[in-house]
């Protein structure tokens, strides 16, 4: 008999009426009349052990003994083949992986099911089929919460996080922070894969500062940098690096910015991460720039982009080109500037990243605005203006409104006078948010 929990719970509820037998008078210290029923109607959350037990009481274990075998092997199988799509899905080709998923056809009443359907799942966000892959992680998510027996190595919060993970590369910040505290919740140390909650932890951090929450931020890192030895994942540790740094300079703590910034770029180096030290450059850029020395924050941006051709995620570009357009218009290189900046607003229409493209353009706006191109300006004003109030980025919505407010002087008074009163109802409603913060 090939195991299928459906056929062997209609085979043992057959063997029990053969035998004249209620369930009633199967009931002991070791199997309740609830789980009789729940294993005879094929549930999954019935234990392969106590599947055997109700098989001896009836006589038929030998045919179930069998069965478990066969079933063993054929998981083990299963088992191999989803551990090797596993290590490869984020490193080759996605669709690949899918190829190999779909051919392994994976039973639904299969312990390994809820994996198998996370791993389509992350081969379609390595796609980027959003849609899809969040359809595959509800799924695995709805399993594991109803059969947690099955929770083996933490899959609920892995799949948590991947869910954060959709969620914030579509600019739903919000969301993505409180999929990663679900994560963070579910997460079981006895179950294994201490690697999660360390994902959970520093993507928690990520979301917290993007929403200017950088008090909770740091308290993450700080607690995840009492584990520092005990994380492995270059991943994980360079984000500590660069969220710590850019709290640091939100702070005005530039010194120990940049010493952290300096860490990361080594560990980044040594393991020839080319994605990485474009952005802790860019970052370290970032930082010359706000101290204003503006020689060292051009050549951090240049070093930046000497990893442009290495890189996959081009939204990263945004941030460098803006920075350094913004160096090259304070040392008035305007034409320089003008070049980076023209680059910056390109790579962010082409990419996904709603929050650096509204910076890109809202700097685009200053640069009309130094030539006096009061019109031009404003329209970048108003482009990045609707991307954050559309996305929610409220905290960046002040000084755009200023700077509207700046540029409508010259162009019309009515415009004028209603940005004015924009500018005024924004600044109440962030003072009325603060208050119940």
């Amino acid at each position: 008999m090939e195991f299928d929990r459906m056929q062997v719970g209609k085979f043992l509820k057959i063997e029990r009426k053969k035998q004249n037998k209620r369930m009633d008078d199967l009931v002991d210290e070791n199997i309740s009349k609830a789980t009789i029923s729940n294993l005879e109607r094929g549930l999954m959350n019935v234990s392969y052990a106590m599947i055997s037990y109700y098989a001896t009481k009836l006589g038929v274990e030998q045919e179930i003994h069998t069965s478990l075998e066969q079933k063993r092997t054929a998981d083990d199988r299963i088992a191999l083949r989803l551990r090797q799509i596993k290590t490869t899905v984020d490193i080759v080709h996605a669709k690949s992986s899918l190829q190999k998923l779909e051919a392994l056809n994976v039973s639904f009443f299969s312990d390994y099911y809820p994996m198998f359907v996370s791993l389509k799942g992350r081969s379609y966000l390595a796609l980027r089929q959003f849609r899809k892959a969040e359809k595959h992680f509800m799924e695995a998510k709805q399993i594991y919460t109803e059969q947690s027996h099955l929770n083996a190595e933490n899959g609920l919060a892995s799949c948590l996080y991947d869910l954060a993970r959709i969620s914030y590369y579509r600019n739903d910040h919000e969301k993505a922070l409180s999929y990663a505290s679900q994560g963070l919740k579910s997460f079981h140390t006895e179950a294994g894969n201490e690697k999660v909650k360390h994902l959970l932890m520093i993507a928690k951090a990520i979301y917290l500062e993007k929403l200017n929450r950088s008090g909770e931020a740091l308290s993450l890192i700080n607690a995840l940098w009492k584990e520092i030895h005990l994380i492995r994942d270059h991943y994980v540790l360079l984000n500590m690096y660069e969220i710590k740094a850019i709290i640091l300079k939100d702070q005005k703590q530039f010194k120990d910015a940049i010493n952290l910034t300096f860490e990361g770029i080594e560990l980044a180096r040594s393991n020839q991460l080319p994605e990485r030290l474009l952005e802790l450059w860019t970052l370290l850029g970032g930082i010359y720039l706000e101290t204003d020395k503006l020689d060292d924050a051009e050549s951090c941006l240049l070093t930046a982009l000497t990893f442009k051709n290495k890189i996959s995620n081009q939204y990263l570009l945004v941030t460098s080109y803006t920075l350094l357009g913004t160096v090259y218009m304070k040392l008035n290189r305007m034409q320089e500037s003008f070049e980076a900046l023209e680059l910056a607003v390109s790579y962010g229409e082409k990419t996904n990243d709603t929050r650096r493209l509204a910076i890109a353009l809202y700097t685009f706006g200053n640069w009309h605005q130094e030539e006096s191109l009061y019109k031009k300006s404003f329209t970048y004003y108003q482009r990045a203006c609707d991307l954050i109030e559309k996305h929610k980025f409220t905290s960046l919505l002040v000084p755009i409104f200023v700077e509207m407010t700046k540029c409508a002087k010259h162009v019309d008074a009515q415009l004028f006078h209603e940005c004015l009163a924009k500018l005024f109802e924004t600044e109440v409603q962030l003072h009325h948010e603060q208050i119940i913060v």
